[in-house]
């Protein structure tokens, strides 16, 4: 399937340096942002690499991954609470 993904401009160099898929395609910066597009038939090994980046990564297609990805940081930032202890 198609999946796109935003990067902050300054993570450019770093993403665009190296083959991460054969299919990756990149559009350059538009408003602070480039994007990265690739065909994966899994996305089993992407989810965790694309969490890797945190706030710096936004899933853009498809909405079933970018949801995906939703749940997984919402489930994260519940281990810390407004009190400031971490949740075990």
């Amino acid at each position: 399937s198609k999946i796109v993904v935003a990067f902050r401009e300054y993570l450019w160099e770093y993403i665009t340096a190296r083959q991460w898929h054969r299919t990756q395609e990149f559009v350059p910066a538009r408003d602070g942002w480039f994007t990265m597009v690739v065909h994966l038939a899994d996305q089993t090994e992407f989810i965790p690499w694309v969490l890797a980046f945190g706030k710096e990564a936004r899933v853009l297609e498809p909405k079933s991954l970018r949801a995906t990805i939703a749940g997984e940081l919402t489930e994260a930032a519940r281990h810390y609470e407004a009190d400031g202890k971490a949740k075990r």
